[in-house]
């Protein structure tokens, strides 16, 4: 990744412009610039479909936990939903 000095005039960049994408670190406040990467073209396979399906479940679990008032944090959430699902 390169990283990009802005003109007086800009303040931010982000999204893509042709086949570069800009970046904003929110930590640093820096921004970056990088190729955009290629589009998928094979198919999922089943191992990651899978995953994918699992992954949505937990994301469900952890949701319901939150709006249920739990004061666990979200890594806490994540550790239990990991465990349960």
């Amino acid at each position: 990744m390169a990283r990009v000095t802005l003109p007086l005039g800009i303040t931010r960049i982000s999204g893509r412009v042709g086949n570069v994408c800009f970046r904003t670190m929110s930590a640093t406040g820096r921004v970056y610039m990088r190729p955009v990467p290629p589009v998928r073209t094979s198919p999922l396979s089943a191992a990651e479909i899978e995953n994918r399906a699992r992954f949505k479940k937990r994301v469900l679990l952890v949701q319901q936990m939150h709006n249920a008032g739990t004061r666990l944090s979200n890594k806490e959430l994540w550790k239990i939903a990991k465990q349960a699902i």
